[in-house]
């Protein structure tokens, strides 16, 4: 394993994708709304299959959530970045970041009135505890620039992305079942995934910015990943057989049809950041177009 120091000196090549203006497609991903929307309806797929009610409430806070922790990563990243920026998302938190801090304070003030009117001041004060956990993890992706942290990024993103989607259902759920902790490995798997592939293909792409990651970390090739995608999709193909009496089938059969998009997703010869948006479309077409037919 090696550990890879990252700065300015670091050889770059010269087919790193710089992103211009000019894609209006990538605004949603750079916005960080598709993260934010994926959130919700992976929320409402696994209410729906463990048959717990949620409110409109809950989904709104969510996706509040998700949003304020990745912009206010954003703007981190594009304050310390500096000039070196070059993805549109980093971009545009450096280009506009007194109407990103704007619209932050804005939906974070909501997000507390809402919680405050609608939630337990139980489910408040783990809220709180997550939040924190969520800005100690921004911070040490910033002070990990050689990654030695035993939990890599990657990982510790997708646990934060999926306990945030488990949250209200697991404070509704009448008893913690083996099938939620089935699911939530589930979840948390193919994020994982999403998250190790995207880092894959912008490896020079973080050294020039000055970033660390997982990829950069082990420096292997993107077969070990397929093969981990190809794995994880048979998994799913037999968890979707064998918990049909739970209503959890539909989401195992969601969960393999964004695995198996990520390989021939690799595959493609495509720019790095619509590699990254349509990875995450693989998150949210399967899964909105499954919430239709339940």
């Amino acid at each position: 394993m090696a550990n890879t120091s990252i700065s300015l000196s670091s050889p770059v090549s010269e087919k790193v994708i710089c992103s211009r203006w000019r894609h209006w497609w990538r605004l949603p991903n750079a916005l960080a709304l598709d993260a934010a929307l994926i959130g919700v309806c992976w929320q409402a797929l696994v209410a729906k299959s463990l048959e717990v009610e949620l409110g409109i409430s809950h989904g709104f806070l969510l996706g509040a959530a998700i949003w304020l922790g990745y912009v206010a990563d954003r703007l981190l990243d594009g304050v310390l970045m500096g000039s070196r920026a070059c993805t549109q998302r980093h971009l545009l938190a450096v280009r506009y970041r007194t109407s990103f801090l704007f619209a932050w304070m804005l939906v974070f003030i909501a997000s507390l009135f809402f919680a405050f009117e609608t939630l337990s001041s139980e489910e408040i004060s783990v809220g709180l505890f997550l939040a924190g956990l969520c800005v100690a993890n921004a911070f040490l992706a910033q002070l990990d620039k050689t990654a030695r942290f035993p939990l890599p990024k990657e990982l510790r993103t997708a646990l934060l992305y999926s306990v945030g989607i488990f949250f209200f259902v697991f404070c509704n759920l009448r008893e913690a079942l083996f099938s939620f902790w089935v699911i939530f490995a589930t979840a948390t798997t193919i994020c994982f995934l999403n998250c190790c592939f995207i880092a894959h293909w912008e490896r020079e792409v973080d050294l020039r910015q000055g970033q660390s990651s997982l990829a950069l970390r082990l420096d292997c090739d993107s077969g070990y990943l397929c093969v981990g995608a190809f794995t994880f999709f048979w998994f799913c193909l037999l968890a979707f057989f064998l918990f049909p009496e739970r209503n959890l089938s539909p989401l195992f059969l969601v969960a393999g049809c964004a695995t198996s998009f990520l390989p021939w997703l690799d595959s493609l010869p495509i720019e790095i950041e619509d590699k990254r948006i349509l990875a995450d479309w693989g998150l949210l077409v399967p899964c909105s177009v499954v919430l239709a037919l339940m």
